[in-house]
């Protein structure tokens, strides 16, 4: 699921398979929401 979601990465080495964050990305898409949130208009 993360995978599909771009958060993850993968590499097979043998029997083993290593993951790593996909950093860049999940920084884009947290920019992205931030920015998305801060256009908000909220009235009390």
């Amino acid at each position: 699921m993360l995978k599909d979601a771009g958060i993850l990465d993968s590499e097979k080495v043998g029997q083993e398979v290593y993951y790593r964050l996909e950093r860049e990305r999940i920084v884009a898409r947290l920019r992205a929401l931030a920015d998305q949130a801060a256009a908000w208009h909220c009235d009390p």
